[in-house]
C-alpha cells in the first residue's frame, strides 16, 4: 500500500485497501465465533 501511495496509484490503492477491510472483516468474524459471548461488547 505503501509502494501504491508513493506512485500514486489510487485505483491500485483503493482495490487493496478494499481487500484488506474484507480481510479484516472475515479475521472479526471469526474472531468472534471463537471468543466467549461476553468477550466483545458492541
Amino acid at each position: 500500500m505503501l509502494a501504491q501511495m508513493a506512485s500514486r496509484d489510487v485505483a491500485g490503492l483503493g482495490a487493496s485497501v478494499s481487500s484488506h477491510i474484507d480481510h479484516i472483516t472475515a479475521h472479526v468474524a471469526a474472531l468472534r465465533e471463537q471468543a466467549p459471548a461476553t468477550y466483545f461488547a458492541d
